[in-house]
């Protein structure tokens, strides 16, 4: 029905470290904290009321432990990227994001 990735987050986001307030070296400590979701999408055909939202939602519940178990440290923030010229980000927004 749907799929999602998570990946490490993008070295250089210029919003992201004016909007946290990070230096140059603050960035390199801190950056593995970050998750980054790299891929979501709905497969085409599927028409669930409010499951991306969802989806979203219960996945970034589960990060936290996840991406301890996998990497060994915890994620403390999560960014994505949506291309507003062909999206308005609604899903993200009623995921809690």
């Amino acid at each position: 029905m749907a799929l999602i990735g998570w990946d490490s987050a993008a070295y250089k986001c210029r919003s992201r470290d004016n909007w946290l307030g990070w230096t140059e070296e603050q960035k390199q400590q801190h950056l593995k904290y970050i998750a980054k979701n790299q891929r979501f999408l709905i497969l085409p055909g599927v028409h669930i009321p409010n499951l991306a939202s969802k989806v979203l939602a219960l996945n970034l519940m589960h990060l936290p432990a996840d991406w301890q178990a996998v990497h060994g440290h915890p994620v403390l923030l999560a960014e994505t990227f949506v291309d507003h010229h062909r999206f308005r980000g609604t899903c993200y927004r009623a995921g809690g994001w």
